[in-house]
């Protein structure tokens, strides 16, 4: 999925990359807030406010399952 959330990133496709994301948060998925904060994957949705919104919310622990 967190592949699937790049790739409509970098397409152009911000809904789809920020659905993609908010499925994958409370998941334990290789997905932190260092990850989302420093990696390039991430640039095309930096300027959106969901991602600042998707920053705040992986910032809290994922239960493992």
């Amino acid at each position: 999925m967190r592949n699937l959330a790049i790739t409509y990133a970098w397409a152009g496709e911000k809904d789809l990359a920020f659905k993609q994301l908010e499925e994958l948060l409370p998941l334990y998925a290789p997905l932190s807030y260092g990850q989302l904060k420093l990696h390039p994957w991430w640039d095309p949705l930096r300027d959106d406010p969901r991602f600042e919104k998707i920053m705040e919310e992986s910032k809290k622990p994922v239960a493992l399952r």
